[in-house]
């Protein structure tokens, strides 16, 4: 028996995938611009990262170097609001 909390998961997987699907339909560009930018964005960046509750409504277009940028620094993507502390900071 599959749980609810694996179905609202798996739910909310379809969900993004489909949400990245159009972006690229749409040839969204980066909203991040670092150094190396791809310039199309190849996913979605979600600003409150999921690991802290963070929701497929709030994301952002990326690339996939900027991506690793926000994740690998986080102080300067959270300074610059591409990051945003979710509620579970503890």
């Amino acid at each position: 028996m599959t749980s609810s909390k694996a179905l609202k998961t798996a739910a909310r997987g379809r969900e993004f995938r489909a949400m990245v699907r159009q972006m690229l339909i749409d040839r969204e560009l980066c909203v991040i611009r670092e150094n190396g930018c791809e310039w199309f964005a190849s996913t979605l960046h979600h600003v409150e990262l999921r690991s802290q509750g963070g929701k497929n409504s709030d994301t952002v277009p990326v690339c996939a170097i900027c991506h690793s940028w926000a994740h690998n620094n986080v102080k300067e993507a959270t300074e610059r609001g591409f990051i945003k502390r979710g509620n579970h900071d503890g």
